[in-house]
């Protein structure tokens, strides 16, 4: 599931050759599924274990990470499934998880959204009516643009020129 694309089998292959664990997708994720506590306090370790770099400044706004993969249920006919994350940064744990069949594409609408929380996320949700979703409840957007050209909308809802506006910073 690294990186939501879990061709075939890849995640049950690559944990039996690499001798971790010889069992399905579909259980591996089960048994990450239950070691959530265990990440968690993984990932404090990690934190503590290097103050000068903390992974996020402590007084800064509240930032949640977004992301979305697929899993499928073993077998030729298979169910596939879209699993929805949401990992708060600070506390360092799931914010939400949502399960839906694979026709609901990655969106901010999928998420509950908190006013004042910025939402960081892959160009999977870069689309005007998610973030307009995250506008209208006072939380904030921080999205990798995508390749293909798309038009940006200002609060108002009017096209956003962002390459004009950007020469004029300095």
């Amino acid at each position: 599931v690294a990186g939501g694309r879990d061709a075939g089998g890849a995640v049950d292959r690559r944990a039996r050759e690499g001798k971790i664990v010889a069992v399905s997708d579909v259980a591996l994720l089960k048994r990450l599924h239950a070691c959530g506590e265990w990440f968690r306090w993984l990932a404090l370790a990690c934190r503590v274990q290097d103050p000068l770099h903390p992974m996020v400044p402590t007084r800064s706004r509240r930032v949640v990470l977004l992301d979305a993969t697929h899993v499928k249920e073993p077998g030729v006919t298979g169910a596939r499934w879209r699993i929805h994350y949401a990992f708060d940064m600070a506390r360092l744990e799931c914010a939400e998880l949502k399960v839906t069949d694979e026709t609901i594409g990655e969106t901010f609408k999928n998420f509950s959204v908190q006013s004042g929380v910025v939402y960081m996320a892959d160009r999977g949700y870069w689309q005007n009516q998610g973030i307009q979703y995250l506008r209208s409840r006072g939380a904030h957007a921080l999205v990798r643009m995508g390749s293909q050209k798309r038009t940006i909308l200002d609060s108002e809802g009017r096209p956003f020129n962002l390459q004009s506006r950007l020469r004029t910073l300095k």
